[in-house]
């Protein structure tokens, strides 16, 4: 767990088992890693400090390169953010001092082909203050686990957050764009000006600059210029994929970050 130690191991015989050895030894540093969130869980008085999942990844440096440049980071998911260390965090002030760390219902993810970086299970971090980053996984079922976590922890924390609202413009007003989970979209200045339910909202498109452009299923437009675009985007999305997945709980629940009770 320190990060500081490696070695490398030579088998004479058979490629299979070689499969059996790295099996199990990533199956029980799986299950050491699960054991250790779950002493460092207990161990929190506060809980919207609860760790979901952490562990070892790779993250890629640059891609205009021809060596091979990626740095070992340890990622912590978190009740409603993420957190990119340098190295394993054991101090408690070393836990307040990520590298990075992004709110959930403020990043998207996208998983990468086979040949991004030559490396096969690789995911790339976007965050909507600009930042990006393409990280690495060792084996398959650890990307599986990440993504599904990341989605279940952003429909969690949507469902903690229930309203986000940001400073913008429509039709040369001041206004606060809201996005609402239970009401949908709302523009608002002193009073309300419109509102408009997730299930009307057909499409959405943007300008890459400070316009997003809303149209509803009966044919209609709205555009609002934010003042931070991409994380009204990000949020815009965090809160229709929380209502989608909404529709069952037992998503939520097979991910293991929940129990049927709750």
């Amino acid at each position: 767990m320190d990060g500081q130690k490696s070695v490398v191991l030579y088998f004479d015989n058979t490629e299979e088992s070689f499969q059996d050895w790295y099996n199990s030894i990533h199956n029980n540093v799986s299950l050491l890693n699960e054991q250790e969130v779950e002493a460092q869980n207990s161990s929190m008085i506060e809980s919207e400090e609860k760790i979901y999942r952490m562990g070892y990844v790779h993250e890629q440096l640059s891609a205009n390169t021809q060596f091979d440049n990626w740095q070992r980071k340890f990622l912590v998911l978190r009740k409603d953010h993420i957190q990119i260390f340098a190295t394993v965090p054991v101090k408690v002030s070393e836990w307040m001092r990520p590298e990075k760390a992004y709110a959930l219902t403020q990043i998207s993810i996208e998983i990468l082909p086979a040949t991004q970086g030559e490396r096969p299970e690789c995911i790339k971090l976007i965050a909507g203050i600009g930042d990006s980053h393409v990280i690495s996984f060792v084996h398959h079922d650890d990307i599986v686990a990440w993504t599904n976590n990341i989605q279940v922890a952003t429909f969690l924390a949507v469902k903690q957050m229930q309203t986000a609202r940001f400073l913008g413009s429509w039709k040369n007003q001041r206004v606060d764009f809201i996005v609402d989970y239970s009401h949908g979209l709302l523009i608002q200045s002193d009073n309300a000006l419109w509102n408009k339910p997730f299930s009307k909202l057909k499409s959405t498109s943007d300008d890459g600059i400070n316009k997003l452009t809303m149209t509803f299923t009966d044919s209609s437009q709205e555009v609002v210029e934010l003042e931070d675009l991409n994380i009204v985007v990000c949020t815009l999305q965090a809160f229709l994929a929380a209502r989608v997945a909404d529709i069952d709980m037992g998503f939520i629940v097979q991910a293991g970050l929940i129990s049927p009770a709750q």
